[in-house]
């Protein structure tokens, strides 16, 4: 037997495509047509691409202003990477507060929001994320954690990590207000 108890002539073969018989019970209730191809007429799946439910990630910058903005995820992703090509420059030389989204979706359209993370972003000047203050933050993130394994010496040392983590919460984490988290919803699950 082959791939996955397939026999042997549908699994992959260097550059050769596998045929799948059309009357294998795995990928029956997934199948959205025939192919007609080099090695014969067999059913095709086409799940992932004719899925209805998936995830998504929406990204909310709020100002000292209180003004609501949305990021898209790649402008925020390359700015948090140190790209300098999409600066917001109404954000420039702020502390803005940040709700990263983690979304149910159903046809692309969010229908549930699974997690939401506040975190806090510097802005340089020019509108860029401050790298320094991002090395900082992975700084303490990685402080915060225990080492298992290794004897404290001190007292000092066995309070460094929980230093570290009240020191991340305050700089670099938020906790929205009730208005807050309602204004998060309705701009997302409009």
């Amino acid at each position: 037997m082959g791939y996955r108890g397939l026999p042997k002539s549908t699994v992959l073969d260097g550059d050769r495509l596998p045929t799948l018989p059309p009357d294998t019970d795995d990928f029956q209730h997934k199948v959205s047509g025939k192919v007609s191809g080099k090695f014969g007429h067999y059913k095709t799946t086409d799940y992932w691409r004719r899925s209805t439910v998936g995830f998504g990630v929406r990204v909310y910058g709020f100002d000292p202003a209180g003004h609501v903005r949305r990021i898209t995820v790649s402008t925020f992703e390359q700015l948090f990477d140190g790209g300098k090509d999409k600066p917001i420059p109404e954000y420039a030389g702020q502390r803005i507060k940040i709700a990263m989204l983690f979304l149910r979706t159903q046809n692309r359209k969010p229908i549930s929001i699974r997690r939401i993370e506040y975190s806090i972003v510097f802005f340089d000047s020019k509108g860029c994320i401050d790298q320094g203050q991002v090395r900082e933050e992975m700084h303490l993130g990685a402080s915060s954690s225990e080492w298992f394994g290794a004897e404290p010496q001190d007292v000092l040392t066995q309070l460094k990590p929980s230093l570290a983590r009240l020191k991340y919460r305050d700089k670099f984490s938020w906790i929205p207000t009730k208005a807050e988290k309602q204004l998060i919803e309705r701009l997302t699950l409009r």
